[in-house]
């Protein structure tokens, strides 16, 4: 999910040197135009997440807190003679608690063209109705078939890209064995009843190490439901549909709703992992951001309760469903692994240490299935920060993993070429970040590669890649995991850092891989893998002095 700026915004106003507000976003402010000189102004918001230059954002806009004055009868330079009979009116802007009608229009008469207009306009209506005679209503059309139509047009239109027109799929040229796109036609977990969350989370989140992307931020859900009917009903497949109508929702489920609600709002990540079947699993997801996807790792309580710790202790959280709709397979709802699905909206409301309240709407979507008599959850997908307990349930079996151009499991040294191989995707897991793409630089940048961050005290600069020095090399720290980076601050010092995330995306590279990649560090990244590195050795204090 996209991450919130942590870094203080600052607004000015027209050409002022000094911002008028600094405050950590989300800000809300009152700006206030009396102070102001009717005409053209600007709002200029300079923001910045601490790795890039700021970004500014300039808003134009008009004050007019005056009185404006309108004159009917007379034009500018119009020739006029004897009595000319005018309407002159005055009325204010909107800095007015009211607005009415009488004070903001000048009277003037109607136009005999518009009589003229108005009686063709009503004659031509009435022969229209006599020459069609009455009307009648046609048919409505049924849900069920719009729906379907819906998700047909989606799998036409977006789905047949990859997986193609006729739902087969795509294979490795070299290796039919080898699935790089699965296909839709004839699949088991498609044709049966059982686990149609498996594939709503599929289109949900997408599936982590494949190409298939998040569709939550760009589909309504309800058109995500219509595609994944049809597919569940089309090209050999005969399973149920997902209705998601208005029902009553068993009472056991409402129960344990309620408790999840209860563990989110006083911040148990304990009691919100509980709810899970199977407790804390370790699981891959993705959250939708503004730029596609954002692809980690981990168990449901650990990320809980960062989110929680992030929130901190003076900020409360209110959650509450509305407009929730419910679907059971079986109808029964008593069976052992029955699934209820609730599809609705939720409002978040966080408060924070100063009184003020933000409220965040979305969708929500939730699956329960009743597993050793009781009901846990098999997927919690919200269009809202909720979303950071997400869980896909997607990781792929190795015949549907996208074939890797990377390494493989017994490395040798290795060259610039191989280090872009191994990162080969990387950038679709960090398009969120400015520089998420930058490996894919010629090797003499990406050795040199240096970003600025800015800290409470000074501006530091933030090296990816330290040759001849793995530990100090942020980029190998990402890709461990790493919760702290390297920066250097003027005058030559370093200091380690606290980060919420690492300057880049992480791909899952396995200790094989991040071994092979620290070896090539400290053997100061050679261009070409077997001879030696050509990048000077540097001391301490010039870690970012770009090389020569």
């Amino acid at each position: 999910m996209a991450e919130p700026v942590r870094e203080p915004l600052s607004l000015y106003l027209d050409d002022a040197e000094e911002p008028f507000k600094v405050a950590i976003p989300p800000v809300r402010f009152r700006l206030s135009t009396l102070p102001l000189s009717d005409g053209p102004h600007e709002l200029r918001i300079v923001a910045s997440n601490g790795l890039a230059p700021p970004t500014v954002r300039r808003i134009p806009f008009h004050v007019r807190n005056g009185v404006a004055v309108s004159v009917s009868g007379l034009q500018p330079g119009q020739v006029v003679g004897g009595q000319v009979q005018l309407i002159a009116n005055a009325f204010a802007g909107s800095s007015e608690a009211e607005f009415e009608p009488r004070k903001a229009e000048t009277p003037e008469p109607i136009p005999r063209w518009t009589w003229v207009l108005l009686l063709g306009v009503a004659t031509w209506a009435f022969a229209y109705v006599l020459r069609l005679g009455v009307p009648t209503l046609s048919s409505p059309v049924p849900a069920t078939v719009v729906q379907a139509d819906i998700g047909a047009q989606r799998v036409q239109d977006v789905c047949a890209r990859c997986h193609g027109e006729d739902g087969r799929g795509r294979r490795l040229a070299s290796d039919a064995s080898v699935a790089l796109v699965p296909p839709l036609r004839d699949t088991p977990f498609l044709a049966v009843d059982r686990d149609p969350e498996r594939l709503l989370a599929r289109v949900l989140v997408g599936v982590p190490d494949t190409a298939m992307p998040a569709w939550a931020a760009q589909w309504p859900l309800h058109e995500v439901v219509a595609v994944v009917n049809h597919l569940r009903h089309t090209w050999g497949h005969d399973a149920s549909r997902i209705h998601l109508d208005h029902r009553a929702p068993p009472s056991d489920v409402v129960e344990a709703e309620a408790l999840l609600r209860q563990a989110i709002e006083r911040k148990d990540a304990d009691a919100v992992a509980a709810a899970w079947a199977p407790t804390g699993r370790t699981t891959s997801f993705r959250a939708d951001d503004d730029a596609g996807g954002v692809t980690a790792r981990g168990d449901i309580r650990t990320r809980w309760s960062e989110y929680f710790t992030e929130l901190g202790p003076a900020r409360s959280l209110s959650i509450e469903l509305f407009d929730t709709r419910y679907d059971y397979e079986p109808a029964s709802v008593t069976a052992e692994g029955s699934l209820v699905v609730s599809l609705g909206r939720v409002r978040q409301v966080v408060t924070g240490s100063d009184g003020a309240e933000l409220a965040v709407e979305g969708d929500l979507l939730r699956g329960w299935r009743l597993r050793q008599g009781r009901w846990a959850l098999v997927m919690d997908v919200a269009t809202t920060p909720l979303r950071v307990g997400l869980e896909a349930r997607a990781t792929p079996p190795p015949s549907e993993r996208r074939a890797r151009t990377g390494p493989t499991k017994t490395l040798g040294p290795l060259g610039y070429a191989e280090v872009r191989a191994m990162f080969e995707g990387l950038g679709r897991s960090a398009k969120s970040a400015p520089h998420g793409t930058f490996w894919r630089l010629d090797y003499q940048a990406f050795v040199n590669q240096v970003f600025e961050y800015e800290l409470p005290d000074a501006i530091a600069r933030v090296r990816m890649v330290v040759p001849y020095d793995s530990a100090r090399s942020n980029l190998l720290r990402a890709v461990r995991d790493g919760k702290r980076m390297i920066c250097g601050l003027p005058g030559g010092q370093l200091r380690e850092v606290d980060i919420r995330r690492m300057p880049v995306g992480v791909t899952p590279l396995d200790d094989v891989q991040i071994d092979a990649l620290a070896a090539w560090i400290d053997a100061g990244c050679p261009e070409r893998a077997g001879e030696p590195s050509a990048l000077p050795r540097r001391p301490a204090d010039q870690l970012l002095q770009a090389d020569r």
